[in-house]
């Protein structure tokens, strides 16, 4: 249902479903089966599997088996390592299986090699065969490499860095470009891996890519703890298959997408995945932008710069808190979404764009959304299962708050949207939960109190948007039959749920 053609009165529609979906589900997402987590073969029991289908339904995503027993361990052997020191530009090696010459250190076995000191042009790569893993410790190491990768991973099956306890760490190129040895890839970040990379530890990484991106790594990445300051010029962190977060405090400013995935050719691949931490980012594109799915499930997810907040094919927020404010979209939900943050966003205003598989649900955590573009933009379905949201969307009548391509269903939780009317669409009557539709005739300017006030005065629902607005949405669980009254500055509208849809005009 399309509101952009309403007369001047104001219109209400009420929602209560009678269909009772369950939560997030299949039919209501339109989607299938299960993101594939199972490149750790034989590391951990439980682990092995083989990949399968839909990367499109991050709601699937088996969470249990994204880190593994040896991602999660930071301890290692001292007297079994091999130490290495920067020391006045030169290269020290204590133990087997490294190697420097003209101030490229060469990891040549499978092993735990501690590195520190400074080393002012200079380069660690990583060349072991494709079935051992490697340990690198950061313990305060200083390194900058003016034409390539400061860490450079040609091959390993897995490679861990780890931040030891306390230490302060700096990786950084001189912004120039980057001289290409090997014609098997391009390198274009300050640390590239060619094979899973895993960050670890409770020391402190800082990573500035005056020429490209930051970190990047062509299988998984991810990230278990540990505190991060990123700059790039480009991309902050870049994982093909995935990029996996547990924990971590992460401050990035990038001028392009700060969390980015990119293979959405072969199945179950392309997710980012948070699982706790603490994000503030800054970008000049999208913060988040997966090739397939993104799934939050905790963490402090803060974003007070960007163009789009998230952008996938499937978004999932189970908890944490997530802020952002955005020049376009806040959430965006498309099938365009792909390898590449250069797409042209394809959902047109008032969900006129339909691609079966796309899907934004919220089933816990806040989201707090401050968006030029739509709030919530679906070429699929919008689903509430939970949580509480508020959207604080766009002044622009050729968007809305909640764009969908196919239903907006309110289900649960709390939610709080206001907005322009021009493109407003009403939720799915097949809801689960009684919902306030209402537009005002004349915008109500940003800054004044709103409230939706009980039969006997008491306000159940507060809200101040920052923008002039017209559209509001609303729905709670303490939402019931009766009469109530939206009160916003010196304007007040009546209304009665009586039914699942009733209509009403100003002032009845």
């Amino acid at each position: 249902m399309n509101f952009s053609k309403l007369p001047v009165l104001a219109a209400i529609i009420l929602v209560l479903s009678l269909t009772g979906l369950t939560a997030c589900s299949s039919e209501e997402k339109g989607t299938s089966t299960q993101i594939d987590t199972s490149e750790d073969k034989g590391e951990v029991g439980g682990q092995t599997g083989s990949s399968s289908s839909a990367i499109t339904d991050g709601s699937r995503l088996d969470t249990s088996a994204l880190f593994t027993e040896r991602d999660l361990n930071t301890s290692w052997s001292a007297t079994a390592a091999t130490k290495i020191v920067f020391e006045n530009d030169k290269i020290q090696v204590d133990g087997n299986g490294a190697e420097a010459a003209d101030n490229k250190l060469t990891l040549s076995a499978g092993g735990t090699y501690v590195v520190s000191g400074t080393l002012s042009d200079g380069q660690i790569v990583v060349d072991v065969t494709k079935n051992e893993k490697v340990r690198l410790v950061l313990d305060s190491v200083d390194l900058t490499c003016s034409d390539s990768a400061c860490i450079l991973i040609k091959e390993a099956d897995k490679v861990f860095i780890t931040l030891a306890d306390g230490s302060e760490n700096s990786l950084s190129d001189t912004g120039a470009a980057y001289v290409q040895t090997d014609d098997t890839m391009n390198v274009d970040a300050v640390v590239f891996s060619k094979s899973d990379l895993v960050f670890n530890g409770n020391g402190s990484l800082s990573v500035e890519a005056g020429y490209h991106d930051a970190v990047v790594s062509k299988d998984d990445l991810k990230f278990i703890g540990g505190t991060y300051d990123i700059k790039a010029a480009d991309k902050a962190i870049v994982g093909k298959d995935s990029v996996r977060i547990k924990d971590g405090t992460f401050t990035i400013v990038s001028q392009d997408d700060a969390l980015h995935t990119s293979n959405e050719e072969k199945e179950g691949k392309g997710y980012i995945f948070i699982g706790g931490g603490i994000f503030n980012i800054m970008t000049g594109d999208d913060a988040l932008h997966a090739a397939t799915a993104i799934v939050v499930k905790d963490g402090t997810i803060n974003i007070p710069q960007c163009y789009e907040g998230f952008e996938a094919d499937t978004i999932d927020i189970d908890g944490g808190s997530v802020s952002i404010t955005s020049v376009d979209d806040g959430l965006n939900a498309s099938l365009s979404a792909g390898g590449s943050s250069d797409d042209d966003d394809v959902a047109a205003g008032g969900g006129n764009t339909v691609q079966t598989g796309c899907y934004i649900c919220i089933s816990g955590g806040t989201v707090n959304i401050n968006s030029e573009g739509d709030g919530f933009d679906s070429n699929g379905s919008i689903i509430v299962e939970g949580g509480s949201i508020v959207i604080d969307g766009p002044v622009n009548d050729g968007t809305s708050s909640l764009d969908a391509g196919t239903d907006i269903l309110l289900n649960g939780g709390t939610i709080i949207s206001v907005g322009s009317a021009g493109m407003a669409k009403a939720p799915s009557e097949k809801s689960g939960q009684y919902s306030v539709f209402y537009i005002f005739p004349d915008k109500i300017s940003g800054g004044t109190q709103v409230d939706l006030l009980n039969r006997k005065g008491k306000s159940i629902c507060s809200f101040t948007p920052a923008k002039d607005w017209s559209c509001l949405i609303l729905s709670t669980p303490d939402l019931a039959k009766g009469t109530y009254t939206i009160k916003a500055g010196d304007k007040e509208a009546q209304i009665e749920i009586s039914s699942m849809v009733s209509a009403s005009s100003q002032g009845e």
